[in-house]
């Protein structure tokens, strides 16, 4: 038997580095991402349960707690 890594056969499938549109992010989207990146890494923290959810206009605008899914959505659409 021969271990081989796990995304051996999945290589044709993985996106190279850089961007992947069209454009890259202006320094507004590109600031979103970083505050995106630095939330997210701090939920991994909390345990396996969704993530934050994002809107156009503000970033984490909720978490999900005890409520569950479907309100965590609720809430975060009622504060766009």
């Amino acid at each position: 038997m021969t271990v081989v890594d796990s995304t051996f056969f999945l290589k044709p499938l993985l996106p190279e580095a850089g961007t992947l549109t069209l454009r890259a992010p202006d320094a507004d989207e590109a600031a979103d991402i970083a505050y995106g990146r630095e939330i997210a890494k701090k939920d991994c923290g909390l345990g396996p349960r969704p993530g934050p959810l994002w809107c156009r206009t503000a970033p984490a605008v909720a978490v999900e707690a005890m409520e569950g899914t479907d309100a965590a959505i609720q809430r975060a659409a009622n504060l766009e």
